[in-house]
């Protein structure tokens, strides 16, 4: 099979009530049934950011492409929001 960048996913990161550029590097997700799920980033940015700066801020990620394709919808977009802890 050729190789297709546009099958691949992209994850985008955001904080909503601060200004950070990151970027998503990694991550793992823990679902369970009845319960909520757990999202483990690791995030790089160009500036130095403690976990004081981030800790209890409102984020969101965003599939885009690949696996969100298959988990979301037809587009390829999910979003997904939750409180960093």
């Amino acid at each position: 099979m050729a190789y297709n960048p546009a099958s691949e996913a992209k994850f985008l990161f955001e904080l909503l009530d601060a200004e950070y550029d990151l970027s998503v590097v990694g991550f793992d997700v823990e679902e369970t049934v009845s319960d909520t799920f757990v999202v483990n980033l690791t995030l790089a940015g160009k500036e130095k950011i403690t976990f004081e700066d981030v800790k209890l801020q409102e984020g969101l990620l965003t599939v885009v492409g690949g696996v969100g394709a298959i988990l979301n919808d037809e587009s390829g977009r999910g979003n997904r929001e939750g409180v960093s802890v």
